[in-house]
């Protein structure tokens, strides 16, 4: 809670920003209010598994166990996919920037993938899930997207097949289960980021644990410009740009 007052009280808005790119980035995407038909179609797309009470059997992360021993897919979907307004954020980032190549670490039920999979169909993506029951899961809901490969493995030999089958990655969204793994995802990731690449975390509920892996990617120095919006933040490596850092209000 503190930290969110914190978020809160830092934040800026749309008037604060004197960089013209996070200007029109903030203005025409992050506070773009427009519905697309897509939302709709994977609303209804994705309605049965939000009350679906089968039983997940390993998440591949003894510890995950602290929210729940034994996660339905419906507690899959609340606790580890993003919010509805993030998920459309998502889709509206790919619309934006039309990134050739997408990784997702972390795939889950296919839900997030599903919006970055169709905000532009002319890009590739490679989703990485370690759990064999939610890559199973990926797989159904995966129904449509010809562009999409769903891999069930872990976390570093994913990275490997990611960097392998796009060795030069234009988008990845990192939305591991645990933080200790969103690191080393990152930056197993890094050598296919290139100077037009976007990298979005899902930092969720703000765990310090979190906080601190955030403050180490903006540090990096291969990070150009940062834009942290709480439940997730936006890393950009644009070398064009002088290195900053802006907390802005959704």
């Amino acid at each position: 809670m503190l930290s969110y007052l914190h978020y809160l009280i830092s934040a800026k808005t749309l008037h604060d920003i004197h960089s013209p790119s996070v200007f029109r980035l903030h203005n025409e995407v992050i506070l773009a209010s427009k519905h697309y038909y897509d939302f709709d179609e994977i609303e209804r797309f994705f309605h049965p598994l939000i009350t679906d009470n089968s039983i997940v059997s390993d998440l591949g992360a003894a510890h995950v166990s602290k929210f729940f021993f034994r996660p339905t897919v419906a507690q899959i979907i609340r606790n580890f996919e993003p919010s509805q307004q993030v998920a459309h954020l998502l889709y509206k980032l790919v619309d934006f920037f039309h990134p050739q190549t997408i990784a997702v670490m972390g795939g889950n039920v296919g839900l997030a993938t599903r919006y970055l999979a169709k905000g532009w169909h002319k890009s590739r993506l490679i989703s990485i899930e370690p759990c064999k029951d939610l890559a199973q899961i990926s797989d159904s809901t995966a129904q449509g997207l010809p562009q999409l490969r769903i891999v069930n493995t872990d976390w570093q030999s994913g990275a490997a097949a990611v960097t392998k089958v796009f060795p030069q990655l234009d988008f990845l969204w990192l939305n591991t289960r645990h933080a200790s793994s969103m690191y080393t995802t990152w930056q197993n990731c890094l050598p296919a980021l290139h100077s037009g690449s976007a990298a979005v975390f899902h930092l969720r509920y703000r765990s310090n644990a979190m906080q601190q892996i955030w403050k180490q990617v903006i540090a990096d120095e291969r990070v150009r410009f940062s834009i942290d919006l709480w439940e997730i933040g936006l890393a950009f490596m644009d070398e064009k740009q002088p290195k900053q850092h802006f907390v802005l209000r959704r």
